[in-house]
């Protein structure tokens, strides 16, 4: 992340190209896990957006379709609350999918004021195929480790964000 003001430019490159691999006298990724899993969320983030590009949809709409194909007949509350973006995001995102022909909104039998989304058949199609090249990303990235390392990062990650104390303790 060259030029941004909170972290100084590496003095050189450990491998790839921004990555934060890098190493320097000021800086030390190694001793920062929290600017490393910021890294690792924005180079995924990169390789899930070029993926979903493919479909014609960005990597938040990719991952709302995904979620619908699970779950049908979401709102787009329900659909903040799963994905940890705010209702105005997803409201958004489900007015795009929209315009787009993939999802169609109907009012709740129970409440008018509660749409629901549902996939249409090509949001389906599209859905099927975001998941699968989702998949293909995360083996990609992952495919630098071995199978033992794969379940010790997913230990990692899952303590990380269930046992750790919230924000605002």
């Amino acid at each position: 992340m060259r030029g941004r003001l909170d972290h100084p430019a590496p003095a050189r490159r450990a491998s790839g190209p921004d990555r934060g691999c890098a190493t320097g006298a000021e800086f030390e990724p190694r001793e920062h896990i929290s600017w490393l899993i910021k890294q690792a969320f924005h180079y995924t983030r990169r390789a899930a957006d070029e993926a979903m590009r493919a479909h014609g949809v960005t990597s938040a709409q990719g991952g709302v379709l995904i979620r619908l194909a699970q779950r049908p007949g979401l709102s787009a509350a329900d659909l903040a609350r799963l994905m940890f973006i705010t209702p105005q995001a997803a409201q958004q995102t489900l007015t795009a999918l929209e315009g787009l022909g993939l999802v169609e909104r109907s009012a709740d039998p129970n409440n008018a004021r509660i749409l629901r989304a549902v996939l249409t058949t090509r949001g389906l199609e599209v859905a099927t195929g975001c998941r699968a090249d989702a998949l293909e990303v995360e083996q990609r990235l992952l495919g630098v480790l071995d199978a033992d390392e794969r379940k010790a990062f997913t230990d990692f990650l899952l303590r990380y964000m269930c046992d750790s104390p919230p924000a605002d303790e």
